[in-house]
């Protein structure tokens, strides 16, 4: 089975200014359609060759020419061609004149409304972890590596994982309930998103403190790791003090540390930020 993408996602090619929206790095796409069963995940180049082939010119040249399928399935929303005028409908007669079967998915629903990209980046951009848990199908995951930040959590007693998350898209800035995964491991974590404005602001970091080992035992620097959300427990706010802090974090801690006893983590997908050729 292959699974055809396009990287960059059209909508960053032609709108390249448009606020982060992506759910999934490609890595990380990589590994989710390998975890469904997909032999061969196919990231396409879009250019602007591909994005002035007409809807036809697609299907002979791109499906047909390069992957010669017996079965084309897309979902009830794809638009493809220039201009976006091919239609499930179009690829479906496309389809029939060439002897291919087609089928289109229809959407799918939840809690009475349709399941859709757009729909959890809502989610994730209001912190609603959970709704965006159930509507993916596994926690939304941050992937990319550990680097060294200003050590300042190791003196507050607090020693954290700094990532430097490869996507855009994040949640607001908070307190979360987190796996930090790496090494096959899935460490229980909380985790802050945010500036740290008690300690003057400035850019956004994540940061990610090991429940085991208080701290101890993360992934040294340039490791590669996913952070796996489940949970929002607060705002980030500006403490007045280092001693209102701490006792803030060891709150933190306490909420977090209740919240993981009862998650079973089985619908995480393990191993979304290995390192892996992704080819188009």
């Amino acid at each position: 089975m292959v699974a055809l993408t396009f990287e960059p996602h059209p909508v960053q090619f032609f709108r390249p200014e448009h606020p982060p929206f992506r759910l999934a790095v490609p890595v990380q796409k990589y590994h989710l359609l390998r975890a469904c069963g997909v032999d061969y995940p196919l990231f396409l180049s879009f250019d602007r060759t591909l994005a002035d082939l007409d809807g036809e010119r697609f299907v002979r040249e791109i499906l047909v020419e390069t992957l010669a399928p017996s079965l084309v399935v897309v979902g009830y929303d794809f638009n493809f061609g220039k201009g976006r005028l091919g239609t499930p409908a179009s690829l479906r007669a496309s389809c029939l004149r060439l002897d291919i079967q087609a089928r289109v998915v229809h959407p799918f629903r939840w809690e009475g409304e349709i399941v859709s990209s757009s729909r959890i980046r809502h989610a994730i951009r209001d912190g609603a972890l959970p709704k965006a848990r159930a509507l993916l199908g596994r926690p939304y995951a941050l992937v990319g590596q550990v680097v060294e930040g200003e050590h300042r959590g190791r003196t507050l007693g607090f020693p954290t994982a700094n990532v430097r998350p490869a996507n855009d898209l994040l949640p607001p800035h908070g307190v979360y309930v987190t796996y930090l995964e790496t090494g096959g491991r899935l460490i229980r974590s909380v985790t802050n998103i945010g500036i740290r404005p008690t300690f003057g602001g400035g850019e956004v970091t994540v940061e990610s403190f090991a429940l085991e080992g208080r701290g101890e035992g993360v992934p040294g620097y340039g490791q590669p790791v996913a952070l796996h959300l489940l949970e929002r427990i607060r705002s980030e706010i500006r403490f007045d003090s280092s001693e209102q802090l701490v006792r803030q974090i060891e709150r933190d801690v306490s909420q977090g540390e209740q919240v993981l006893r009862e998650d079973a983590a089985t619908d995480i997908v393990r191993g979304v930020f290995e390192p892996v050729d992704v080819r188009w």
